[in-house]
């Protein structure tokens, strides 16, 4: 309990940013909590801090209902935004046109995306759980920013 009561409401925070569903997160929230206290036992304090492991499993948990066909069904399509900063497909990609242009980027590009955009961590973490300097980070998001726009036709 005292795991949820110290951490949950962050990482309830990320899954309401990540999902912009808050009843969703908070179900999300639960899933994670049980599998965090299923596999305590797992735990290695030596190779990421409880916050990074935990964060972890809340990003697959957010996964594994992305992949399921409850959210396939409740997907909406919204409009592109072409914010310079922005995932210019974030608030606006139907599951269809990631499909197309998913494959179309290199596997370091995709995870940045589906880690700051769809789950919700901070560059930071990124930078952390990746074991990259921060700057390497940042400039890998730019990278795959820039080549998302480059395939919706979008510019640089």
């Amino acid at each position: 309990m005292e795991l949820y009561e110290q951490y949950g409401p962050t990482i309830y925070g990320r899954l309401v940013k990540a999902l912009r569903d808050e009843e969703c997160a908070a179900d999300l929230l639960q899933e994670t909590f049980i599998k965090v206290w299923q596999g305590l036992d797992t735990y290695d304090a030596a190779l990421s801090k409880i916050t990074t492991w935990i964060s972890a499993i809340a990003g697959n948990t957010a996964k594994d209902y992305w992949r399921s066909k409850y959210y396939r069904q409740k997907q909406q399509t919204l409009s592109l935004d072409g914010q310079e900063d922005e995932l210019p497909l974030q608030d606006g990609i139907s599951n269809l046109e990631w499909e197309r242009v998913a494959p179309h980027l290199k596997n370091d590009h995709s995870a940045i995306i589906n880690m700051l955009f769809f789950e919700g961590y901070s560059l930071e973490e990124y930078a952390e759980i990746n074991n990259i300097p921060f700057e390497t980070a940042k400039s890998r998001k730019y990278s795959a920013i820039r080549k998302l726009r480059k395939l919706f036709g979008l510019g640089y």
